[in-house]
């Protein structure tokens, strides 16, 4: 029972896509594939309630991808110390694996995302201190986040937060700047 990573295939990124069934054969969510340099691929997904296979819901595991359409079988939990976290997304920086991911309740102010560094896509991962987005101003529960490079090849971050007055998420946009020492930070979002 529950949700299931799946995967859909298409010629193009504009599809049409074909639905290709069940990824993670267990209840899980928000499915996050990621390449390493040396051509791994590896695929970061959250358990879901409802699981029979004895993984803990709300805690993050990571699978080896043999191929775009088949794990490996043995997947291993990298961050779970939160009571809940979702959404993780992975990049390479300064010879680093970082590790974003949302914490806290979707529904209110204590939604943000953190980030751990590892030195390996399967971790081990440690959290930093800070959070990379949180509560500020006209955004309320920033998180369930991923990435782009800009056309110049800056890093930015689409998330979605709540407005102030709490009606609806709104998706937006925040550049990802990168310190000397390897510290990810978003700039602050000017406008609601």
């Amino acid at each position: 029972t529950g949700n299931r990573v799946g995967i859909a295939v298409a010629p193009s990124p504009a599809g049409p896509f074909q639905d290709r069934g069940v990824l993670v054969p267990h209840s899980s969510l928000d499915g996050s594939p990621f390449a390493d340099g040396d051509g791994d691929l590896w695929l970061y997904y959250t358990a879901e309630f409802g699981n029979d296979a004895g993984f803990t819901p709300g805690r993050i595991y990571v699978d080896r991808l043999l191929a775009p359409d088949r794990l490996a079988g043995s997947p291993r939990e990298v961050v779970g110390h939160h009571k809940w976290q979702e959404g993780p997304c992975a990049r390479f920086h300064a010879g680093r694996y970082h590790l974003f991911y949302s914490t806290g309740s979707w529904g209110d102010a204590t939604y943000g995302v953190r980030w751990a560094v590892g030195d390996s896509p399967a971790g081990p991962f440690v959290e930093a201190p800070d959070m990379l987005l949180q509560s500020s101003g006209p955004v309320v529960g920033p998180g369930h986040h991923n990435f782009f490079p800009g056309p110049d090849g800056t890093d930015w971050i689409v998330f979605h937060a709540w407005d102030p007055a709490h009606r609806a998420r709104y998706p937006r946009l925040a550049r990802l700047i990168w310190a000397d020492d390897g510290k990810p930070a978003a700039e602050p979002v000017a406008r609601g």
